[in-house]
């Protein structure tokens, strides 16, 4: 679970619906935000929450673990509607050091649009799938876990007519490897679409190593969609 501005204030933390977050709280942030001329817009949030009693279902390192939780915040900074960035950020509330930056920016028209994001993280949780089922993860996590994250994306898409074509690609600084690259193309009209959507993955967890995916997907607007992995 990342712990950010997303959800500060949700009523459960956990991702999915089987795992629910108990105690009492008080979650309390500070947002404001100008919308300038000519479509310009500037949008900040920091906020914070507060356990009356300590949880310790939380990984360490996820800024939950003591009754005061690290700070998040979020910056939306959109000049032009041809450019905008999101700043995203979770900070030890002990001495505000960072532990999570995620940083995009687009950049383009609706024709064609390039965006490029940084994500820095403090843990790296996808080595518990490797994790033997007998570790207290909560009180023992692998050292592996504590590594820092440091990813770059790509990504560019265009669209002409009834065409759309997209591609992108997530660079990991640690390994000097990339993680994963995915395209797609599609076509649709008023009542019919097609899409084919290739995706592959590098990265080994859970004796996963790596997968390669093309998904063809056709939508009948009126009826739904039907699709088929091919891979």
């Amino acid at each position: 679970m990342e712990f950010s501005d997303a959800n500060l204030f949700s009523l459960n933390r956990y991702p999915g619906i089987d795992r629910l977050a108990g105690g009492t709280r008080v979650d309390y942030a500070l947002h404001a935000a100008w919308y300038l001329p000519k479509g310009a817009l500037l949008d900040g949030l920091v906020g914070q929450s507060y356990r009356f009693h300590k949880d310790h279902d939380y990984l360490p390192g996820s800024g939950l673990t003591d009754n005061v939780s690290d700070i998040v915040g979020r910056l939306i900074l959109a000049p032009t509607p041809l450019f905008n960035m999101v700043y995203r950020t979770r900070l030890s509330h002990k001495d505000l050091g960072a532990r999570m930056i995620d940083a995009t920016a687009n950049f383009g028209t609706p024709k064609f649009t390039l965006s490029g994001g940084y994500l820095y993280s403090n843990t790296n949780p996808y080595v518990l799938y490797n994790a033997p089922p007998t570790l207290n993860l909560n009180l023992d996590p692998p050292a592996a876990y504590f590594t820092p994250r440091h990813e770059f994306t790509a990504d560019a898409s265009t669209h002409f007519g009834q065409w759309s074509l997209a591609a992108g690609s997530e660079y990991n600084l640690q390994t000097q490897k990339l993680d994963q690259v995915s395209g797609s193309a599609g076509w649709q009209n008023d009542c019919f679409g097609i899409s084919v959507v290739y995706y592959e993955q590098f990265t080994s967890f859970n004796l996963d190593h790596g997968n390669t995916t093309v998904l063809v997907q056709f939508t009948f607007k009126t009826l739904g969609n039907v699709g088929f992995s091919a891979l």
